[in-house]
Parts: structure tokens; C-alpha cells; sequence
């Protein structure tokens, strides 16, 4: 069952570090099969607060190659550097 990983930049702390994250983590996902489906700071909030300044969402094939794309030698040392570069919130949701 298709899933998608989103991740919501919530403030962009060192935008350096942001750069070299965005540029070296947009081709992790595709070893993986997955596939960026968006990925942009221009949001429109319909109803509540989104408290976002970029939102991501990449579609992977399955949980289990999302899961191996966040778990794996190539993401993991960039998850790092997004953590320290960012306030961010990431989910792994299933489709339907």
C-alpha cells in the first residue's frame, strides 16, 4: 500500500545547513523508489493554523520502503543535519 512520508518545516534555524540537507536529501528518497510529490514554502491554510514555513511530501511504494529510506545509511547522517538546521515535524502516513 502506497505511503507518504511529510515533513513540516516548522522554522529554518541555519539556512545553510538547510541548503546542504535540500540538496543532498532530494536524491536519498529515489533509491528507494519514492517520489517527491511536493515540496515548496507557498501554503495556503483552509481551516485551523499550520504553523509551516515548507512543507514536504514524498510517496514511497510501501511503509516498508519509506521506513528503509528513513532508516538508511544515505538519510540518516542528512536527518541530522535537518534536525540541527530546522524545527520540523515528520510523519510516515499510509495511503488508502
Amino acid at each position: 500500500m502506497v505511503s507518504y512520508v511529510i515533513t513540516n518545516i516548522v522554522e529554518i534555524t541555519n539556512p545553510d545547513q538547510f541548503e546542504q540537507y535540500r540538496d543532498r536529501a532530494l536524491a536519498t528518497h529515489e533509491l528507494y523508489g519514492g517520489r517527491l510529490l511536493a515540496g515548496t514554502a507557498i501554503t495556503k491554510v483552509l481551516e485551523g493554523e499550520w504553523d509551516s514555513h515548507r512543507t514536504i511530501i514524498i510517496e514511497f511504494p510501501n511503509r516498508q520502503s519509506a521506513l528503509k529510506w528513513y532508516n538508511s545509511d544515505e538519510y540518516k547522517p542528512l536527518a541530522e543535519v535537518r534536525k540541527k538546521a530546522t524545527r520540523s515535524n515528520m510523519v510516515l502516513v499510509e495511503g488508502i
